[in-house]
């Protein structure tokens, strides 16, 4: 099965579509969004997609990398504390592998959205994908 999914960057209002497979994991997703983008492809694992009451994070992340991913200490080689200071890290039952995860799961029903973020050295990006048509 395919889907068809539109990324909107928030940031300009950049708006594609992408057809990916429905088994795709959610980090193969995470290179597509930055290609299609044009995304900086550098982030140093800082990325994340938050759908479903849930945050889909790299298996390897550690809670002290989440805490700097989107913790009240800010490390300020990645981040700027105007964008994370308010933010908490999120308990492990609400966290998800992205190297696990497939398309499927995460995007059950024609409309369902998750949103992707990522910080880049001097650059935050926050994508809305939403599934607008499997066959």
């Amino acid at each position: 099965m395919k889907y068809l999914i539109k990324l909107e960057d928030r940031e300009n209002g950049h708006e594609t579509i992408i057809e990916c497979p429905a088994n795709m994991l959610l980090e193969e997703l995470c290179v597509k969004i930055k290609v299609e983008l044009h995304l900086p492809y550098l982030d140093y694992g800082a990325h994340c997609f938050r759908g479903r009451g849930y945050y889909y994070v790299l298996d390897d992340i550690d809670d002290r990398s989440l805490e700097q991913l989107v913790g009240e200490e800010p490390n300020y080689f990645f981040f700027s504390d105007i964008w994370w200071s308010h933010l908490r890290v999120p308990s492990k039952r609400f966290r998800r592998s992205t190297e696990r995860v497939r398309l499927k799961y995460a995007f059950t029903v024609k409309g369902s959205s998750i949103n992707y973020s990522q910080i880049s050295p001097n650059n935050w990006s926050l994508v809305r994908c939403t599934l607008i048509n499997r066959y």
